[in-house]
């Protein structure tokens, strides 16, 4: 429930700010019952979601993700809905291709967010993770993964 709920609320906030602005292409969460969904490690208890990358225009698809880069990434409204999900305080990390970090954390220093900021966000330019909430992993590169932490008073849900 969590998870949609967070869904719900951050599409809404977007579509709000870009009520022109492209559909989200919303990929895999979970079986409905959880367990092993192929081919994934994770998204097995509802607290994973696949979203696609926001396009320029003429990049955008409707209903597949794809390869994403500064050539075609919107980074603005890329950014607006990761930051609206990292606001949640639900977050416990998100998989963006460092291909795409780039474009988004230069498109953030033109709006003047502070360096000590990207650097406690992003784990681009480094190359070791640390404790970023927005991290490098391989396959990445067409859509976001958010892994959201284990709710409150869930005491069967493991980290």
């Amino acid at each position: 429930n969590e998870t949609i709920t967070y869904m719900i609320r951050c599409i809404g906030e977007y579509r709000r700010k870009h009520p022109d602005g492209p559909d989200i292409v919303v990929g895999n969460m979970s079986r409905p019952g959880g367990g092993h969904l192929d081919p994934h490690k994770s998204h097995q208890s509802g607290r994973d979601v696949d979203i696609g990358y926001i396009h320029k225009e003429k990049f955008q698809p409707v209903t597949s993700m794809i390869g994403t880069n500064h050539k075609n990434l919107d980074a603005r409204k890329t950014w607006d809905l990761m930051y609206c999900f990292l606001e949640t305080g639900a977050v416990d990390v998100m998989y963006v291709d460092v291909a795409v970090q780039k474009p988004l954390v230069e498109h953030l220093k033109k709006r003047k967010f502070t360096d000590r900021y990207l650097k406690k966000i992003f784990q681009y330019p480094r190359q070791s993770r640390g404790d970023a909430k927005i991290q490098d992993y391989p396959g990445h590169h067409h859509h976001i993964h958010l892994r959201f932490k284990c709710p409150r008073g869930d005491e069967k849900c493991v980290d």
